[in-house]
């Protein structure tokens, strides 16, 4: 059996990850350390142990891997020491792989890859579950590290090249794609694909993501780490109790090209306090199309509230303070999506819509409210009350 046989094989039986001959298990954890990072080390495998599939763990230093860039230039992970890392690992032929990097939206790199994966795309999962985080690449980087080319193979400088481009992954954003060079796929990280480390500025594992369902292990695990690495954690645990009226954000433009200030509420006087700009509603209401919705609305297990607008809708702006006051005053129970109709004209149909803008909720794949035409900031409250735990 060729490689590309093997790889087609693994990828059609959801199982990318381990291929024969490329895990020898050597954990030189002492050896590897970044230059003055005071961490204990992880110990070194035992002889016994060589052979194991090398697999970090929380709380362990993590290696100083080598990588090559798409110009062909090699470096090392230490080049963004100092900073947060995200470590996430490509296998191209992956369709998880590819749905991350965008491949629903901007289809597939390669004509045997599948591209109907229910995954959605990295940079839209990502400021909602890292708490409003944005690239920033003086803070943090995403390393998108190829671990298999096109083949199963190893990959090449012309596949990050590639796989750059045609996802259009710009490194000035701190978004970075990379091969594994041989020293790299010598530790068996192909196992790891498609999954996540995230390393602290230390190099200290934070979180793992490399098992079971990879897009939940990246929403519930790796992105709220993220956002705790960097410093978003406690922010977003004090937004769950967070009390907003409508009148904060009412006088301020309430659509989502320009985010609505916050402000918070005295629970004993019920006075507004100094208004913050921490939180901002409309980056915890995530913005969908039908095809991205639905898996979505699949897997969630709160209630899910959609606020469906149109750009051109007036009442769609007037109403739209009253998504940002229930989003953030119900962030622990409830999550958040807003569908534009004026971009997904099939919604329309699809949805039985009779007036734009209408809030829809759904509880365990199904449609348990809604509110449409004439309403107030109590009616939305209700059906949240009367559907989320």
């Amino acid at each position: 059996m060729d490689r590309s046989t093997l790889a087609v094989l693994l990828v059609g039986a959801g199982m990318w990850g381990a291929i024969p001959g490329d895990a020898t298990g050597q954990m030189r954890f002492s050896d590897d350390a970044p230059a003055g990072v005071e961490v204990t080390p992880a110990p070194r495998a035992t002889p016994a142990a060589e052979a194991a599939v090398w697999s970090p763990r929380k709380g362990q230093l993590f290696p100083d891997l080598t990588l090559v860039l798409p110009d062909g230039n090699e470096t090392r992970l230490t080049r963004w020491q100092n900073r947060v890392i995200l470590i996430e690992y490509v296998a191209m032929p992956s369709p998880i792989s590819q749905a991350l990097a965008g491949g629903n939206r901007r289809g597939p790199l390669g004509e045997q890859v599948r591209s109907d994966v229910d995954v959605l795309q990295f940079t839209e999962v990502l400021p909602f579950f890292a708490k409003g985080v944005e690239f920033d690449p003086e803070e943090w980087v995403h390393v998108s590290l190829l671990v298999a080319g096109p083949d199963g193979g190893a990959p090449t400088v012309a596949d990050a090249r590639a796989w750059a481009q045609h996802f259009g992954i710009d490194a000035k954003e701190g978004r970075i794609v990379a091969a594994a060079s041989t020293t790299t796929l010598e530790r068996g990280v192909r196992n790891f694909a498609p999954g996540f480390h995230l390393l602290d500025k230390r190099f200290v594992v934070q979180a793992v993501g490399t098992s079971g369902d990879i897009a939940e292990r990246l929403r519930l695990d790796v992105l709220p780490a993220l956002a705790d690495a960097l410093g978003k954690g406690k922010e977003s645990a004090d937004s769950g109790s967070l009390k907003i009226t409508l009148d904060d954000v009412r006088s301020l433009e309430p659509w989502p090209e320009v985010e609505p200030e916050q402000a918070t509420m005295d629970p004993t006087t019920g006075q507004i306090a100094t208004p913050r700009t921490d939180i901002e509603p409309g980056r915890m209401i995530q913005p969908v199309t039908m095809r991205t919705m639905e898996p979505i609305i699949r897997q969630e297990r709160k209630l899910v509230m959609v606020y469906v607008f149109s750009t051109t809708s007036a009442a769609s702006r007037q109403i739209w303070p009253i998504a940002g006051m229930m989003t953030v005053n119900n962030s622990a129970k409830v999550r958040s999506l807003r569908l534009d109709v004026e971009h997904d004209r099939e919604a329309v149909g699809a949805l039985k819509l009779e007036y734009v803008p209408t809030f829809l909720f759904y509880r365990n794949g199904k449609e348990v409210g809604r509110v449409t035409g004439q309403f107030s900031p109590e009616d939305v409250q209700k059906v949240i009350d009367a559907n989320a735990s």
